[in-house]
């Protein structure tokens, strides 16, 4: 994950193709992070690690995000798993991308009463079908695509970067 925060800074930074490059760069080392193989120290990467992300690799590439899984030596992964991962991998991407705008402290007056903290409060209401709770959904777009062109690709950048 460190090796991601690096390049999303360097994104953050970056303009245009540029920006995108760095963002793909991120997210090969981000999702990288959620293979149980580059957890593992001293493995045969050709036994277990290389056929793994091979066969992933061509899930994505002939299924996309929808209905298939691999398992090999113990280890498995699952469509599910790389939609909750792009939902993740936005909200890290957004932490540096997305212009952070300072929001101003009230400034207290004579006539402003301070708030006291109590031990009762309102409480939060459960949605129920009547309340539907509220969620934006993201459509994936050009950095779902980046990411996961990286995720393609990883295995050739590793001999670059």
């Amino acid at each position: 994950m460190e090796k991601a925060k690096g390049w999303m800074e360097k994104a953050a930074k970056a303009k245009g193709c540029e920006r995108w490059k760095y963002v793909g760069i991120a997210s090969h080392y981000f999702f990288d992070s959620k293979c149980i193989w580059h957890q593992v120290m001293n493995e045969d990467y050709y036994s277990c690690h290389k056929p793994f992300e091979d066969e992933a690799g061509e899930k994505i590439r002939r299924h996309g995000l929808s209905d298939w899984s691999v398992c090999k030596c113990g280890a498995c992964v699952a469509a599910e798993n790389f939609k909750a991962w792009l939902e993740e991998f936005y909200a890290f991407a957004d932490g540096y991308l997305q212009p952070k705008t300072p929001t101003p402290a009230p400034i207290p007056t004579a006539d402003t009463p301070i708030p006291i903290p109590t031990t009762t409060g309102t409480p939060i209401p459960t949605p129920t079908a009547d309340t539907p709770e509220k969620r934006v959904p993201k459509t994936p777009g050009f950095d779902a695509v980046a990411a996961l062109f990286a995720l393609v690709i990883g295995p050739g950048l590793r001999k670059f970067y």
